[in-house]
């Protein structure tokens, strides 16, 4: 894992969460190293706290500089102590463009491949919001799969995510929630976990330097799509908001919200039919996959 050359520090049972027969669910959290981040120990500090309440969790944070910042090996030495993994990876420019925390994720990406990690892949950004259920439920995913779900404090709903058609076992996607309605998985990056055994099924999958501003979810679900693999929903995370984007801050789009995060009112605000324009919503391609209802 050193050969990786991105300063890997493996300080809290590596070896004992790798052989474990339990289900992982693994996080990947990207830290900017930046000045203009001053909340952000606070913010690892708050989901050091919210991890602590999940079962067998291995934390990989990955950190946007050329070595690691003590201040953040001193706290994950902290309790509540949770296996983790600590690499820092530089951003470099592409075409001019600086992508941020596309060469952070995929570094991740990169241990989990090499050392055959088996569980689920989670994208967790430093200043979003988790109840502990969102953990729960995402562990319960099979291998060869991934699901989607809403996000709160985007969208003009107040969340952004997928509206489906109700069914005994399956949904189909039929619209949208959403403010940045262009493209085909209108998904925000803290919307989607999927199970390592794609990684092994699409040795390429990573998050694309090539895509454009506000796709990147997109195009990454797409590349797992073209995979054939299962897409799942699970109910209690299609329920209600269970994660919120930029938490800090209120999403200036948003025109409403419900207090307690639940979706299911969102059906009364909705077009009727593919032809009738409502702001907020725009619907889903018929080609997209049928979803399967998770109950476990």
């Amino acid at each position: 894992m050193s050969s990786l050359g991105r300063g890997l520090s493996m300080r809290r049972g590596l070896a004992a969460v790798l052989t474990a027969s339990c289900f992982l669910a693994f996080l990947i959290y990207r830290l900017i190293h930046t000045y203009e981040r001053l909340t952000r120990f606070a913010h690892l500090s708050q989901l050091q706290s919210t991890l602590s309440t999940a079962p067998n969790v291995l934390w990989i944070i990955v950190e946007d500089a050329s070595s690691p910042d003590p201040a953040i090996l001193a706290l994950l030495e902290t309790p509540p102590l949770i296996p983790h993994l600590y690499i820092h990876t530089r951003t470099v420019p592409v075409n001019g463009t600086q992508h941020r925390g596309v060469a952070q994720r995929n570094a991740a990406l990169d241990v989990i491949r090499e050392n055959a990690i088996v569980g689920v892949v989670y994208f967790a950004d430093d200043d979003n919001a988790y109840t502990p259920t969102l953990f729960k439920e995402i562990s319960k995913l099979p291998t060869h799969s991934y699901t989607i779900f809403p996000v709160g404090n985007t969208g003009y709903f107040g969340f952004e995510g997928p509206i489906v058609g109700t069914g005994e076992s399956e949904g189909e996607l039929k619209y949208w929630c959403c403010d940045y309605c262009v493209r085909r998985w209108n998904v925000d990056m803290a919307g989607l976990a999927f199970h390592t055994s794609l990684l092994r099924a699409v040795p390429d999958l990573a998050l694309s330097f090539d895509s454009t501003s506000g796709s990147l979810e997109s195009n990454f679900l797409s590349t797992i799509e073209s995979a054939n693999a299962t897409l799942y929903l699970l109910p209690d995370l299609m329920r209600q908001v269970r994660v919120w984007h930029d938490a800090g801050t209120s999403f200036a789009g948003a025109a409403y919200y419900i207090s307690n995060w639940e979706t299911g009112w969102i059906d009364e605000h909705g077009p009727t039919s593919n032809r009738e324009v409502v702001k907020g919503f725009t619907p889903a391609s018929p080609t997209l996959p049928r979803a399967i209802y998770l109950r476990t």
